[in-house]
C-alpha cells in the first residue's frame, strides 16, 4: 500500500501523517513498537505468574508472547526482524528474564519465536507454530562438554 491508499484509507491527509510520522517507514516503527509493547505486557503477566520457576517463566512468556500476537494479529509485523537493531523490544525482554542463562540466549529465543510466528505468516497452522516453539523453549539445557 503507498502512502497516497494508507492516508485515504483512514480518512487523513498526506500531510498529516508526514507532519506526525515523518515517513511510511515512521508510522511502521511507531505501529510495530506499540504492538511489541502490547506483546510485552501480556508477556510480564505469565513472568509474574511463574516468577518462582525461572525456566518455565522463559518458556511460559514466549508462549504467551506467541499467543499475544497471534490475537493481537500481529504476527506479520512482529515475525519480521526489527529495522533497527538498538530498538528490539522482544529481544530485550528475553535477556532480562534470561540474565544468570548462557549469553546469547535471548538472540536464540527472540528469533525462535519470530520464526514461529513467521510459520502463522506462511499459511502453517497456529496451533502446529506454536507446538514448535513450545518444543524448543521447553528443553533442557545440555550439560557442558
Amino acid at each position: 500500500m503507498n502512502v497516497t491508499e494508507l492516508t485515504q484509507s483512514v480518512g487523513v491527509t498526506t500531510g498529516v501523517l508526514y507532519h506526525h510520522f515523518g515517513s511510511k517507514e515512521g508510522l511502521y516503527a511507531v505501529v510495530r513498537e506499540e504492538l511489541e509493547r502490547r506483546v510485552v505486557d501480556r508477556m510480564d503477566g505469565a513472568a509474574a505468574v511463574l516468577s518462582d520457576e525461572p525456566d518455565r517463566a522463559v518458556a511460559g512468556t514466549a508462549l504467551v508472547g506467541f499467543d499475544a500476537a497471534i490475537q493481537l494479529n500481529a504476527h506479520r509485523v512482529l515475525a519480521e526482524p526489527p529495522r533497527r537493531r538498538d530498538h528490539e523490544l522482544i529481544a530485550d525482554y528475553f535477556r532480562r528474564l534470561c540474565q544468570g542463562r548462557p549469553p546469547g540466549l535471548e538472540v536464540v529465543l527472540a528469533a525462535a519465536w519470530r520464526a514461529a510466528l513467521q510459520m502463522v505468516v506462511d499459511g502453517h497452522d497456529p496451533v502446529q507454530a506454536r507446538s514448535a516453539l513450545e518444543w524448543i523453549v521447553s528443553r533442557k539445557p545440555a550439560s557442558p562438554p
